[in-house]
């Protein structure tokens, strides 16, 4: 399809915690609050093994610059995917509610 350009989304966030064991809620630089539950990746990725310890999991942070959300061990997630999932999994509830 020439001519059509993929929109870019930089996605970067001001703010991150656990409200479960797999679920953050993070305030993006856009100003949207959004959910995401993020047990099939930590369930799926031996990367993230060390996540499904719920303690190790709510010592979530911002990552430097805002690029992501960090966990000890070097463990991180882009920010770009992240909000991409936040915008999927918010429209799938919604649906889910109607």
């Amino acid at each position: 399809m020439e001519g059509l350009a993929k929109k870019t989304i930089l996605a970067f966030l001001d703010a991150v915690e656990a409200i479960g064991p797999t679920r953050l809620r993070i305030a993006w630089a856009t100003g949207e609050r959004l959910e995401v539950d993020l047990a099939e990746p930590i369930n799926r990725l031996q990367a993230l093994a060390p996540l499904r310890d719920p303690a190790a999991f709510a010592r979530v942070q911002v990552g430097e610059w805002g690029h992501s959300p960090v966990w000890e061990g070097e463990i991180d997630l882009g920010a770009d995917r992240l909000y991409e999932r936040c915008k999927e999994q918010a429209v799938r509830e919604r649906a889910a509610c109607a």
